[in-house]
Formats: C-alpha cells, sequence, structure tokens
C-alpha cells in the first residue's frame, strides 16, 4: 500500500491543500463546544430577576454561527481538492498500469489474465482511489479530534477521560478483530470478480457462436453461477463489515450516557445539587467526548476499507512488479553501428513454453537471405507461429540462438529489433480510428503517397477508395470490414515500414485464390531486396517460394523448394497430396504464370 501511496509525489501541493482544508475544518469545529459551554454557564449562573445576558448570548451565537460557516466553506474545500487528488492519483497509476502491461510478454500476459488485468486497471483502482479519499480527511481530522478532545477533558475533569480509555480498547478490538476475518475475504471477491469479467468478455466475444449453436441457457447457466458465488461472497463480506457499525454506535451511546453518569456522580462528591459550574462543564464535555468518538468513527470507517483496499494494492502491485519475461540488453550495440542486410539464422532453436514439459520446437537450424521467400508449412499444432514468434522476442529461444544480421536477438534492444520486421499476425488487428491511423502504427511518418502504395500492393485500395479513401474509418476491431479486407489492411500496414524483414503468420488464409497470388506477385516487386517469410496452411500460397521449411510435432522434417521436396520429404508430400493432385498442381502453376502477365488488383 505504500509503495502505491508514493506515486502521489507529483501531487504534493494537491494534498497540502487537502490537509490545510482539513485541519482548518477540525479546528473550528472544535471550537463549538467551548462556545456551547460559555452558553450554558451564562444560562445556569444568570440572575433569576433579570436573566440571562441576551447580548452575550447573541454575540457568542454569531460566532458559532460564523465558525460554522467558515467550517462549510473548508469542508467544501476540502471536498473539492480531494476529488481532484483522487482522480489525479487514479490517472497516474493507470498510467503506470498500462504502460508496464505493455512492457509485458505473452507469456505475462498469459501468466495474470486479460480479465484480470481489466478488473485491476479498472476496479482495484476505484477502490484504492476511494480509500485515498477517505484516509486523507481522516488522517488529519480523527487524531486532531482524539487528541485535543482529550486535552480539553483533561481541562474540565480528568474523571471524563476514563470514558475514553474504558472504550477505545474495545473498539481497537472490534476493528483489528473484524480486519483479521475480512482481509481474506477481500481478495477472495476481486478474484471472483475476475472470473465474472472472464465470463462476460467471453459471452461478447462469442455471442455468434453461442447463438449459433443455442446455447443462450449454457453460458446464462455459467454465468449466473459465478454472479451467484460472487455475490455470496459479497454478501459474507458485508455482514462481517457491518458487524462493527452497530457495536461502535453503541459503544458511542454508551460513552454519551456516561458523561451524564460521571457529571452525576461529581454533583454528589460537591455537595451541591445547584452546582451551575459542573452543569455547564458535564455539557461541554459531552460535546468534547461526542468529537471523539466521532473520530473513533471516521477510523472505523478506515478500517473497514482498508482490508478490500489492502487486497487490491496486492493485485494492483503484483501486476506491477511482476518482470516482463522479455527484457532488453542493457549492453545491447546502437543500432546505428549493427548492418541492416536482413538475414534471418536459427541454429539449434529448441523452445518451451514455460507452462509445458515438452518442447515446442526442437532443433530448427535454417537461414533466410534478402530477395529470397521462406516458407514454413506443417500440420495444426507442429508449431509454425511458436517459430516465426521468436525473431521479434514475443518469446525467447530457451536453447540454441535465433539471429538477425549475425547478431543474437537478444543482444538487440527490443524496440531496435522490431523496427527491422514487419509483422503480420495470425489474426488481423485493426484499432479504431481511420485507415491512416492504422496505417501510421507500421510507420508514425508515412506519407499519403507510401500509404497508398502499401495499399495497392496489399490489394487493399480499391475497396478503400471506394469508401472515404485513407479517411476511411475503421471499427472497434475493424467490425465494419470483412475477414479478408482486415488481413489485407493489417498486410498493408507492415508494408508501409518498408522493413528489411517481413513475416507473415497465416496472413492470407481468408483471401481467395486469385487475390492471394495478385497480393503475393506484389510483394515479389515490392520486398525484392527483403527477407520473406510466409507461414501457411495451403501449399498453393507457397509453391513458388526459394525455401520451404517443414514442420511436424516442433521438429524440421525437410527444407528446399517444392519440387525437392515432393521428392524427398514424406510429410510434405502427405500435405500436398491432402490438398491438391498432380493436375491441380500444374493447374495451380500454370494460373500465376497468367496472372503475373496482368497488374494491379483489388
Amino acid at each position: 500500500m505504500l509503495k502505491l501511496l508514493k506515486l502521489m509525489k507529483s501531487l504534493w501541493w494537491q494534498l497540502i491543500i487537502v490537509f490545510i482544508f482539513v485541519a482548518l475544518q477540525t479546528i473550528l469545529q472544535l471550537q463549538l463546544p467551548g462556545y456551547t459551554n460559555e452558553i450554558t454557564a451564562q444560562l445556569s449562573q444568570a440572575d433569576p430577576l433579570l436573566g440571562p445576558d441576551m447580548n452575550f448570548i447573541l454575540m457568542t451565537g454569531l460566532k458559532m454561527l460564523g465558525i460554522s460557516l467558515l467550517g462549510f466553506a473548508a469542508a467544501i474545500g476540502q471536498m473539492v481538492t480531494n476529488a481532484s487528488l483522487m482522480a489525479n492519483f487514479g490517472k497516474i497509476l493507470r498510467s503506470k498500469l498500462f504502460k508496464q502491461v505493455q512492457n509485458y510478454s505473452i507469456s505475462n500476459i498469459n501468466k495474470v489474465g486479460t480479465s484480470s488485468l481489466l478488473t485491476r486497471i479498472n476496479s482495484d483502482t476505484r477502490v484504492l482511489q476511494t480509500f485515498i479519499f477517505m484516509l486523507t480527511r481522516t488522517a488529519i481530522m480523527a487524531p486532531t479530534f482524539m487528541v485535543v478532545g482529550t486535552l480539553k477533558l483533561l481541562q474540565i475533569n480528568p474523571m471524563y477521560t476514563s470514558i475514553i480509555l474504558i472504550g477505545m480498547p474495545i473498539v481497537l478490538i472490534v476493528i483489528v478483530v473484524t480486519f483479521k476475518i475480512a482481509s481474506p475475504l477481500f481478495s477472495l471477491v476481486q478474484e471472483k470478480l475476475d472470473y465474472v469479467t472472464l465470463l462476460f468478455r467471453e459471452g461478447l466475444t462469442g455471442v455468434r457462436v453461442v447463438r449459433a449453436f443455442n446455447q443462450e441457457e449454457r453460458e446464462f447457466r455459467f454465468f449466473d453461477k459465478a454472479n451467484r458465488s460472487m455475490t455470496d461472497v459479497n454478501i459474507k463480506v458485508g455482514k462481517i463489515m457491518e458487524f462493527v457499525n452497530p457495536i461502535i454506535s453503541v459503544i458511542f451511546n454508551i460513552a454519551y450516557v456516561s458523561v451524564f453518569i460521571v457529571g452525576f456522580m461529581l454533583f454528589e462528591q460537591s455537595g451541591d445539587a445547584t452546582n451551575k459550574i459542573l452543569f455547564s462543564q458535564t455539557i461541554g464535555a459531552a460535546g468534547y467526548v461526542n468529537s471523539i468518538m466521532m473520530s473513533f468513527l471516521m477510523l472505523s470507517f478506515i478500517f473497514i476499507m482498508f482490508p478490500r483496499s489492502a487486497a487490491s494494492a496486492k493485485r494492483i502491485l503484483a501486476a506491477l512488479n511482476l518482470e516482463p519475461e522479455i527484457r532488453n540488453n542493457v549492453n545491447a550495440l546502437p543500432i546505428t553501428e549493427i548492418e541492416d542486410a536482413g538475414v534471418v539464422e536459427f541454429k539449434n532453436v529448441l523452445f518451451t513454453f514455460s507452462d509445458n514439459q515438452h518442447p515446442t520446437l526442437s532443433h530448427i537450424s535454417f537461414t533466410t537471405k534478402p530477395g529470397q521467400v521462406t516458407a514454413i508449412i506443417g500440420s495444426t499444432g507442429s508449431g509454425k507461429s511458436s517459430l516465426i514468434n521468436l525473431i521479434p522476442r514475443f518469446f525467447d529461444a530457451t536453447e540454441g540462438q535465433v539471429l538477425v544480421n549475425n547478431i543474437d536477438v537478444k543482444d538487440y534492444q527490443v524496440n531496435d529489433l522490431r523496427t527491422k520486421i514487419g509483422f503480420v499476425p495470425q489474426q488481423a488487428v485493426l484499432f479504431s480510428g481511420s485507415v491512416r491511423d492504422n496505417l501510421r502504427f507500421g510507420k508514425s511518418d508515412a506519407t499519403d503517397e507510401e500509404m497508398i502504395e502499401a495499399l495497392k500492393v496489399a490489394q487493399s485500395w480499391n475497396f478503400v477508395k471506394k469508401k472515404e479513401g485513407l479517411d476511411t474509418m475503421v471499427s472497434q476491431g475493424g467490425k465494419n470490414f470483412s475477414g479478408g479486407q482486415k488481413q489485407r489492411l493489417a498486410i498493408a500496414r507492415a508494408l508501409v515500414r518498408k522493413p528489411n524483414i517481413y513475416i507473415f503468420d497465416d496472413s492470407f488464409s481468408a483471401l481467395d485464390f486469385k487475390t492471394d497470388i495478385k497480393l503475393r506477385t506484389a510483394l515479389s516487386n515490392y520486398a525484392k531486396n527483403a527477407s520473406v517469410i510466409i507461414v501457411a496452411q495451403r501449399v498453393s500460397s507457397i509453391i513458388n517460394a526459394e525455401q520451404i521449411v517443414v514442420l511436424d510435432e516442433g521438429k524440421m522434417m525437410g527444407i528446399g523448394t517444392h519440387a525437392q521436396l515432393l521428392s524427398s520429404c514424406l510429410v510434405y508430400q502427405e500435405i500436398v497430396k491432402s490438398q491438391m493432385d498432380k493436375d491441380e498442381i500444374e493447374k495451380t502453376m500454370q494460373i500465376e504464370k497468367d496472372v503475373l502477365a496482368f497488374e494491379g488488383g483489388e
């Protein structure tokens, strides 16, 4: 918790203003019992014939009104400044979390979970904001009420102080016991909320599948079960926490009544039942005891909130302190000193996921060269995507080396490495904004001419220009484009960067055969000086590649051209036979030759 509070260093001036307003409000409130005591004394000591001094009472009343108005103004100032402080603290905390998550490796994100990260950046942050709001107000007000009120009671009569000394330990015991019981439950509440968020996200993203298979009732049962489980824990926590308020209220009322009991005892000890000074002192003491007990009430609210806040702080700190598995090399060479050749080499690479005992890839060795297309093919789950994810360091090889331009990728600054790569993921991802905004993800200073050229190569310009050109808006997730259009826009985003290494992770799967050929033909001219690595399922997409790497269960089963592999690699032969016969292969190659005679595209 204290580590998170240190984030408020930049907000120190707002914190000081809040403390000033709170201190002013507290001091003004503590003046009121004294004036009440003076009015009571005036009324009790007034001459029976002349009556009380109404001018004194009126002036004292006006002073109390003025003090109350000043306290009200201080309270408003405190609330406004505190709200601003809380909002800025939330902004800083969310920014820190977002920045940290951006540095996470894919393994880190899988470990924490997307739904849990969403809960931490939203719900947990709000819990801490509310706690800070209460803490900054109570941190000065409660101790001041307690100390000044106790001193005032000692001045009136030490016997009144004994009421506080008896009540205080009881309140502390109630708070400590409640904290011990409730603290683990608040962590459980947030975990339950993570799971509810997960189910809700799955229900939204998979709504079409759910409806297609008429599984609405099933999904509702799962969600209802999780929701009920979270509700049960919340009710349990609520019962425990609500147990605190009645006990403190009872102690509060007993303490208030005890003031008059002590006053009655002092009356008896004085032997003067008409002792008017003791009467006014008792009224004043009741006011100060009331202030002291109010401070305990405020502290009880803090302790009620603390277990949940501590649980939220622990979860946020866990996210902030999680070390990214992919780290920069402090001794990395400056990018200006690295040859920009575009050569990628795998040297006896073995890769195992952290949560898996068996290697996903083993004994992988091959080299890609500029001006060549290297294709990677294999059955589903053979490790194709895992292999290419090692190049931009989404994961690190467990053994062996992945070299880019004869330098181990681990010896690069991560950002420097990724600027050399144009990466198109398996699932096309577009961001809300315009087409121009999306293309500038690849190159922030790209000109319109460069972007249009990339769109033409990616066979995207025709459907983009029919709308609003580069200013065509992209909805969240690119839902206003078809699957094939999204893939082509994602390809254009990688092309506009003009790197020396292009990686296409099954990025042509949603394209029709004709568009696929046109795109690859245009790409061969556009990226003629770069290394092109294509992960593919369709043999037709890679039939003309200069080098084809065949994977099966994470192992290299062959490497060579299409013709070489047909005669030497059994796994490749089976893949080809499963997709096309000899006549289809010849027809495919003939269609490609025909398409080469034409320019342009969709």
